[in-house]
């Protein structure tokens, strides 16, 4: 028997359903994952069931813990590994790559909104004589709730969009 342990990394509930190799996949034989925040589960089977449910788990864009110690670009799901339980730093380590993506993806959905709101002023304003301002700025910051303390860590970004540009500099989208 071998062993599967998978941790959530996350701030939330995650649920991963997944199938054994010997499910008939016509029928709706799912098993459920369902792993709170910062919990740790285990799944027993033989190596090439437990093979099989690892391909699925990476399918979902999970990754293997060893690979917490390093770069984690795009990771927002599960880490898992067999034989052996995940550490708390590693799990640590995981959340600040959630946290990183999560950041990277804010960025670029103001910078696409920056863009959309300088584009339809610029379209309005050219049918009505003109532009009123050569620059178009917007301000991103992050709230935080009534009960919350302020961390250090919260968003708040400016983005400036002037028409006038230079072509080879490209915003990430």
């Amino acid at each position: 028997m071998t062993a599967l342990y998978v941790s959530n990394p996350t701030k939330q509930t995650i649920v991963r359903n997944y199938r054994m190799p010997h499910d008939d996949p016509h029928q709706r034989h799912l098993r459920r994952l369902e792993i709170r925040s910062g919990q740790q589960d285990v799944i027993h089977g033989e190596r090439p069931v437990i093979r099989h449910i690892i391909d699925q788990l990476l399918a979902c864009g999970d990754r293997d813990g060893a690979e917490s110690h390093g770069k984690m670009e795009g990771f927002k799901g599960l880490i898992f590994r067999e034989e052996g339980q995940i550490s708390t730093e590693e799990i640590q380590l995981a959340h600040e790559g959630v946290v990183e993506t999560e950041n990277k993806i804010a960025v670029a959905e103001a910078t696409k909104s920056a863009l959309g709101f300088d584009n339809a002023l610029r379209h309005e304003q050219k049918r009505k004589r003109g532009r009123p301002a050569k620059l178009t700025q917007i301000e991103v910051e992050q709230e935080t709730p009534r009960d919350g303390h302020k961390t250090g860590n919260e968003v708040h970004l400016d983005i400036t969009v002037d028409p006038e540009g230079r072509a080879d500099e490209r915003l990430p989208t």
